[in-house]
């Protein structure tokens, strides 16, 4: 990743490009023919002739349209990395080779990009050199029934063949990039306007740039300078870090988009602390443990088993793979069926509703099934009702309709809900507490919040004190329906602790003595003194101490009358005294006095009257 100025921000059509296909049948020299890059990079690669790790390229069509290259590993051993780089793809370029026909990782690997949703697929009939006609015939006609049974009839096939044999010029190459340029025609992306997530599948650091972190990405846009959260499945972490440059396609460009393959130099983050498998997101993106899903069990290669309730198997997401339950609405699924399902993960995923994935047997491990996300954080749940199951089907077919009137008529229902909990909860505790006229707002939000968030709550609060039922008060709540004769208890007390009050002018007793001196506790004093603090009888001030409002009057007489007589600056003790109280009282009384913009602090800790 360099430094170079970025180029304009043009964002021409951008598609990412997938092989597939068993191992040896020519991806990676297909690939390299096409675009002049060798997608095979480790050391290890190129000695054992075998694909291990995703391989990138670049190739241009020759209309201009650019296609990001992701070479997968054909082994059975490397399926998950396979299944990493069906990620994000748009065409599929499925390869099976004239000398061996369709093979094991030919059918796996179509199947996965069925599951993965990738809706186009050409396919090279690779290595026709080393086939005679009549046998490429037979080959072609198991292809073609292969696709119509996958799902991909009327697939382009093209002939192809990159010789070894140096001074043989290949065949073919014209024709499948002609095949690729007219894919890219029917391809829509949708995926741009939604919040930025890039899985990372390569992770690297480069002297004098730094972390370096590689994928498709699958939604979003991201540009140089913007704060992100790489969120990693297996440890549960949320690191933040920006970015310092954006690459696509080997460029240094203003912002990638989604659909891209995008390269993001990150600051504030040291490589070994990001990992294939991690996400990088925009902050807050929230991650999910439980998700409703549309689920195709395919079944196990070689046996009709069917997938058990509960059953325990390999989750794969993007370029993350944990472990998971599946939790079936039913006893079991038989190969072939589809369902909801909800399946609970041992490790959270950045997942959002219409995400693809796989599963895969715990062990041995072989694609049993994938699947579409539904609810991306569902509610636990073992069963359906009714309600549960027109929703997902409206989500399944993107009912949008539906969907809205649904949430609409459980938003209803849910407010109902919350409207009748706060009535039960109120006229539980006055029943319970007959001496308490009033019930402690955050105890009532803590009893009834469990079922809703806390804005919510507030909201219906209002709601319902609108309506009369409730009276809100500070710090506390009243049922409407509240025994009046505790309501008279705590007025009567209100009214004789205001009397003390008055007696006390502008030295009144803390809230304990006062308490004392009533024969009540201070917290039954404080509910009592709060609906006068409310209408503006009394003042709190330093914490424990109330003022009626015909003290503070004749404090503000005291002080104007003083700097009447004396128009300069005067320090809290000469203003304490023209109070006739104690420091004690002066100094609140001094600050609720500026508060009130009566008095004026200057640079010298002495006041003057406000003037202003």
């Amino acid at each position: 990743m360099t430094s170079a100025t970025p180029q304009p921000d043009m964002t021409p059509p951008h598609y990412i490009l997938g092989t597939a296909g068993h191992i040896d049948h020519g991806k990676s020299t297909l690939v390299r023919a096409l675009t002049g890059v060798d997608p095979d990079r480790l050391p290890e690669e190129k000695r054992r002739g075998v694909t291990i790790e995703l391989g990138f390229a670049e190739l241009e069509l020759p209309s201009g349209v650019r296609m990001g290259v992701v070479d997968v590993p054909g082994h059975e051993r490397f399926v998950r990395q396979m299944v990493a780089g069906a990620s994000g793809v748009d065409v599929a370029l499925l390869v099976i080779a004239a000398d061996d026909g369709i093979m094991v990782q030919t059918r796996e690997h179509l199947a996965v990009l069925r599951l993965m949703g990738v809706e186009h697929l050409v396919v090279a009939l690779s290595k026709c050199d080393l086939a005679e006609p009549p046998w490429r015939a037979l080959v072609r006609a198991d292809i073609e029934e292969l696709l119509a049974e996958a799902g991909y009839e009327g697939a382009a096939l093209v002939e192809v063949s990159v010789p070894s044999k140096e001074g043989t010029q290949p065949t073919g190459l014209d024709d499948l990039v002609a095949a690729l340029e007219a894919t890219t025609r029917s391809i829509e992306h949708t995926r741009e306007h939604t919040g930025l997530r890039l899985p990372v599948d390569r992770v690297f650091s480069l002297d004098g740039v730094g972390t370096v972190v590689t994928g498709t990405l699958h939604a979003g846009t991201v540009r140089s300078g913007d704060e992100v959260e790489v969120l990693s499945s297996r440890h549960g972490t949320r690191l933040v870090a920006r970015v310092r440059s954006v690459q696509v396609y080997g460029a240094d460009v203003e912002a990638a988009h989604a659909g891209q393959r995008t390269a993001l130099n990150l600051s504030g983050i040291d490589k070994a602390q990001v990992n294939r498998g991690d996400t990088v997101a925009v902050p807050g993106t929230p991650c999910s443990t439980r998700i409703d899903v549309a689920l195709t069990y395919l079944g196990v290669p070689g046996a009709d088993v069917p997938l058990k309730n509960r059953a325990r198997m390999h989750v794969h997401h993007g370029t993350s793979a944990t472990l998971g339950r599946v939790r079936l609405f039913g006893e079991h699924l038989a190969p072939g069926e589809r369902a909801f399902a909800q399946i609970v993960l041992d490790e959270p995923l950045v997942v959002q509703a219409g995400d693809r994935f796989i599963i895969r047997s715990y062990s041995p491990v072989t694609t049993m099934g994938g699947g579409t996300v539904l609810i991306a954080d569902a509610p636990p749940r073992t069963t359906l009702d009714e309600d549960d199951r027109t929703l997902l089907v409206a989500l399944e077919a993107c009912d949008h309709d539906t969907i809205e009137r649904i949430r609409h008529e459980r938003e209803a229902a849910h407010a109902a809900h919350i409207r009748e909990t706060i009535d039960r909860t109120l006229r539980a505790f006055h029943d319970e507490n007959p001496d308490a006229p009033t019930m402690p707002r955050a105890t009532l939000c803590e009893q009834v919040t469990s079922g809703c968030d806390t804005a919510t709550f507030d909201r219906i609060l209002r709601e319902l004190a609108e309506a009369g039922t409730i009276t809100i008060e500070v710090g506390t709540v009243r049922h409407r329906d509240a025994p009046t004769t505790a309501q008279a208890a705590q007025d009567d007390l209100g009214l004789r602790a205001c009397a003390l009050l008055k007696k006390q002018q502008l030295a009144p007793d803390a809230t304990a003595a006062l308490a004392a001196q009533l024969d009540t506790t201070t917290s039954a004093l404080a509910a009592a003194l709060a609906p006068l603090v409310t209408q503006g009888e009394l003042t709190r001030l330093a914490g424990d101490l109330y003022f009626t409002r015909d003290a503070l009057a004749h404090g503000a007489e005291l002080l104007t009358a003083h700097f009447a007589l004396n128009p300069h600056p005067a320090p809290a003790a000469e203003l304490r005294d023209v109070l006739g109280v104690s420091r004690k009282y002066a100094i609140p009384l001094l600050e609720h006095y500026d508060a009130i913009a009566l008095t004026k602090r200057d640079t010298k800790n002495a006041r003057i009257l406000n003037k202003t």
